[in-house]
């Protein structure tokens, strides 16, 4: 489940800021789906000014109406399929198409949950403020403070439509008051919900723009975090370098949690597994001293227990992961986070358990994806390729999601040698907003499925270049090696193995069979999990 990008989220004193993934599909973060999530409330300043912003929405159940339109969709193919039963061969392509999406729509709609995981504090904020503008539409604050309860919404449930909405109080808020320092929130704000979208540079650009008026600790940490998306780990940094706490005698733990999450963050990036470990066992107490929401409580515990999982640690992981479910009840990257452990600890009947527990929370692609992986370690066949079919109807929903889930969707099709030509063409997309170490090893291994060994080769050497310690960087690299011809596979296979002898559900044992194979007799350079 490591897809999601590695930025890390933080508060201070309820500020906005980002979430850095991994991911998430994670990750960011070290072992979880590697796509950019992330803010928070936002800091209270001061107030004034002018009209209606029609912000007036209802509070969703996540995925309530869209179950209702996938059922719909559902007995609609069905419907077609009855009509054309006696069109013969003509219509096979189109029966097919529709027999896929009927499959697609009723998978979906079965795993989303019946009822919303309890976010009912989040829910209560998100009225109290719709009401408030109700009654005054010219107070900018509040548009402020329901964005960022939408923008909390958003990373409780996995619902990034969450994110339109907050954007849209938050444009309103800017429209009300951006010259000044008042404007600080808003401008980070728009700049964290820039980044849950990918949209890594504008989210700089937001930053910035806050950064003139005041300095504001989480501008400057969105700020990093947007370069460290884009691959600058000097410029972010330099950034993260601001966030130390004056020396007045006072505490700050708001701002100290920003930056040892930040700092976090690089040393994992820089191969400092033991430093980043540490470095994370703070955030965690911090979060806690600085009375952060649940959520972010939570996450932090999971980004805790990815890096305990990437590098081996089970019983560590299982106990960050049960501490995030303590902190945040139905927390989905926690479920799936416990999926993945039970799946190295070879459980496979609880491991698929907590995958499916976490999509009746949010039908996220990495999440479809492993379990279908489970289902295919099992040789349940039937069952993953219905996982494998939700995942690219998922990606395909909505303009969002294939923004959001370019790098996702990129490895599915490469894991599972499915549509090798659009993989590249989604890697490459992506390449043009991103450049971490996780983006270029997306490449590396498109790349290589797409029979361009020495082209992924070379993407590859980028991603391995600041020594980041994840062992599916290893295996890719063990792979690309392996299918050239060099000997310095078997060094990447162990490394991988060295790290966590059961980093992957399906790759582990494929690694495990390079070490035995003889490098003439390799004819492929990895195994086809669909």
């Amino acid at each position: 489940m490591r897809k999601q990008c590695r930025a890390f989220c933080g508060t201070v004193e309820n500020s906005p800021v980002v979430q850095p993934r991994v991911n998430a599909v994670q990750k960011s973060s070290p072992a979880s789906s590697r796509t950019a999530e992330l803010p928070f409330p936002s800091q209270i300043r001061s107030s004034r000014p002018a009209n209606d912003a029609g912000l007036e929405h209802k509070i969703r159940q996540p995925g309530v109406s869209l179950r209702a339109i996938l059922n719909r969709a559902a007995k609609s193919a069905a419907l077609l399929w009855d009509g054309m039963a006696n069109l013969g061969k003509p219509a096979a392509c189109c029966v097919s198409t529709i027999f896929l999406f009927a499959l697609t729509c009723e998978l979906l709609a079965s795993q989303i949950a019946p009822k919303p995981i309890p976010s009912n504090t989040t829910d209560e904020r998100i009225r109290f403020f719709q009401a408030q503008l109700a009654r005054d539409p010219e107070y900018y604050v509040n548009y402020n403070r329901l964005a960022g309860a939408y923008a909390l919404k958003a990373r409780e449930t996995g619902d990034i439509s969450y994110y339109e909405l907050a954007e849209k109080a938050i444009r309103k808020s800017l429209e009300l008051e951006s010259q000044h320092e008042e404007a600080v929130t808003a401008y980070g704000q728009l700049g964290a919900i820039q980044f849950a979208e990918h949209r890594f540079s504008e989210a700089a650009a937001s930053a910035e723009r806050a950064l003139k008026l005041a300095d504001d600790p989480a501008a400057l940490a969105l700020a990093g975090d947007a370069q460290l998306e884009m691959g600058d780990y000097a410029k972010a940094e330099s950034l993260f370098a601001r966030l130390t706490p004056p020396n007045d005698g006072r505490p700050h733990s708001g701002r100290e949690y920003l930056r040892t999450t930040r700092q976090g963050s690089l040393a994992w990036i820089r191969g400092d597994v033991k430093s980043s470990i540490s470095l994370m066992k703070q955030a965690c107490a911090l979060a806690e001293e600085a009375h952060l929401p649940a959520e972010n409580v939570a996450w932090t515990h999971f980004m805790l227990g990815e890096q305990l999982f990437q590098s081996g640690n089970l019983a560590g992981a299982e106990g960050e992961m049960n501490a995030a479910l303590r902190a945040f009840p139905l927390y989905h990257r926690a479920l799936a986070g416990m999926g993945q452990i039970r799946a190295a600890q070879l459980r496979f009947p609880d491991a698929a358990d907590f995958y499916q527990r976490a999509i009746a929370v949010i039908p996220l692609p990495t999440y479809a994806s492993a379990l279908g992986d489970i289902y295919h370690r099992q040789r349940k066949d039937t069952e993953a390729k219905k996982q494998y079919a939700l995942v690219e109807y998922i990606g395909q929903l909505g303009a969002l999601n294939k923004q959001v889930y370019n790098r996702e969707l990129a490895l599915f099709f490469a894991d599972h040698d499915r549509r090798l030509a659009e993989a590249l063409a989604l890697a490459q997309k992506e390449l043009e907003v991103r450049h971490d170490v996780y983006m270029w090893d997306t490449l590396a291994w498109v790349l290589l499925k797409n029979n361009r060994a020495q082209d992924a080769h070379e993407a590859m050497q980028k991603a391995l270049a600041i020594g980041t310690q994840d062992p599916l960087l290893f295996f890719h690299a063990a792979a690309i090696e392996r299918k050239l011809g060099n000997s310095g596979a078997a060094d990447f296979a162990r490394k991988a193995l060295s790290v966590n002898p059961e980093f992957h559900v399906l790759y582990a044992d494929e690694a495990r069979r390079w070490l035995s194979t003889p490098m003439s007799n390799a004819t492929s350079a990895v195994c086809k999990s669909n």
